[in-house]
């Protein structure tokens, strides 16, 4: 049976990875982006930024230290963007993972099953600040 369990326990370290990327720096002028920007328009700049957001998480390691945006002013706000595709992908995963087994019943309990999943997905709570300290969203 298919199960992405071994996706989801990735996306824990590569979460990680991604947060220790950040240095000190670069977390105070996060929260102040963040803060000046308000949670919709963070939305829009993440909307904005879709196809790089994507291609950072996909690259590996090396090439995100060999890349352009190593050095790019709004590395830091990329890195949030990159950790909230992975935390909103791990608990889709999740979610998805729930339904295998479920694979060959109806397709009025499928769409219950899955019905329940997506609540599970957008009631999880994955925040929009995934680090310690108040949110610079809150106000907002």
């Amino acid at each position: 049976m298919l199960s992405f369990y071994k996706y989801v326990d990735r996306c824990n370290g590569f979460e990680q990875e991604l947060k220790q990327s950040l240095t000190r720096d670069d977390m105070i002028a996060l929260r102040n982006d963040c803060a000046e920007m308000g949670l919709y328009g963070w939305y829009d700049w993440v909307r904005a930024h879709d196809d790089i957001i994507a291609q950072f998480v996909e690259a590996s390691p090396s090439a995100r230290k060999k890349s352009p945006w190593r050095n790019n002013p709004l590395r830091h706000l990329l890195v949030l963007a990159a950790i909230q595709y992975v935390t909103g992908g791990r608990d889709l995963l999740q979610g998805i993972d729930t339904l295998v087994a479920y694979h060959g019943c109806s397709y009025r309990e499928m769409a219950a099953k899955a019905g329940r999943a997506y609540l599970d997905v957008f009631c999880s709570g994955t925040p929009h600040w995934p680090f310690d300290g108040p949110s610079p969203f809150e106000e907002t």
